[in-house]
């Protein structure tokens, strides 16, 4: 057991992994027109794993891995990464942002069944000033709901529940074993999938392309290894409706760097949903309980 973090540490951590998933949301997308989405996983989480595994093995954690905590979270980390990017195949990136985004939503719902907590006024305005925020950003064009909706729904609900078992282990077990295993599930469970995909195991479904490589390479780094780690050790003092708040900054960054490097524009919308979205974040914070 770690000594938890400061509370503004923690919160930078989670803006930093916010970051780092934004940025490389649209690397996974081009990825995806080469490779099948457990294909895509399997390798992701795979060599995120192997990152991970020398640190595990130094410190001797084996004997002690909170097996339970580990294989609840990567069961709902495999649901909501599994059905967003099987998602992102038949959905437009805006669209699957604004519905991952309803995770932000589901958190105090989850958190009320499961801990017996429940937002107070103030947090529950700026969930709805975040959740309105997302909308303006993400833009949606008024399409018609479609089986790629369908699934960034459910992978919604799978990282809502993600962040309430981490919400719940992270002060009680080992962060680090924690952090560790449920990336070895998610590992696991893609590996496992991925064959039916209609595709061989030797493939991977699809080509290893450059874009392929270089998708799995930043995001089994930066968006799994560091990221979940950062998460995990962030998430012993932040707690889980306060982080889904900070993780609404995804889209701002995504839009961001597809403005730089891609040279988007925002918009007026656009511009004014970041706006609502950090003001979400700063009324959480000096909400904080």
């Amino acid at each position: 057991m770690s000594k938890p973090a400061k509370p503004l540490i923690a919160d930078l951590a989670l803006v930093l992994v916010a970051f780092f998933w934004g940025v490389t949301f649209t690397v996974v997308k081009q990825a995806l027109s080469d490779i099948l989405p457990f294909g895509f996983l399997f390798l992701r989480f795979s060599l995120a794993m192997l990152i991970i595994l020398p640190a595990i093995i130094y410190t001797n954690r084996f004997r002690s891995l909170p097996w339970k905590a580990g294989i609840l979270a990567g069961l709902a980390l495999t649901l909501g990464y599994s059905a967003q990017t099987i998602g992102l195949q038949y959905t437009a990136a805006s669209k699957s942002a604004f519905i991952t985004g309803l995770a932000v939503v589901m958190v105090p719902i989850f958190v009320a069944i499961f801990e017996r907590k429940w937002l107070n006024k103030t947090s529950l305005f700026a969930v709805v000033i975040a959740v309105a925020g997302l909308y303006l950003l993400t833009n949606p064009e008024g399409s018609e709901f479609n089986r790629g909706d369908a699934w960034t729904l459910l992978c919604a609900v799978g990282f809502a529940l993600h962040l309430v078992v981490i919400d719940y282990y992270a002060r009680r077990v080992d962060y680090f074993g924690l952090f560790f295993l449920q990336i070895l599930v998610v590992a696991a469970l893609t590996g496992l999938f991925a064959p039916f995909e209609g595709a061989g195991m030797l493939s991977m479904g699809g080509n290893l392309t450059g874009n392929v490589l270089f998708a799995v390479i930043i995001t089994a780094i930066f968006a799994t290894a560091v990221a979940f780690f950062l998460q995990n050790w962030a998430q012993q003092t932040t707690p889980a409706t306060r982080a889904a708040l900070i993780f609404t900054l995804e889209p701002v960054f995504a839009a961001l760097t597809a403005y730089v490097f891609l040279s988007e524009r925002l918009g007026m919308s656009g511009t004014i949903g970041g706006a609502l979205i950090l003001s979400a974040i700063i009324l959480a914070e000096v909400n904080r309980e």
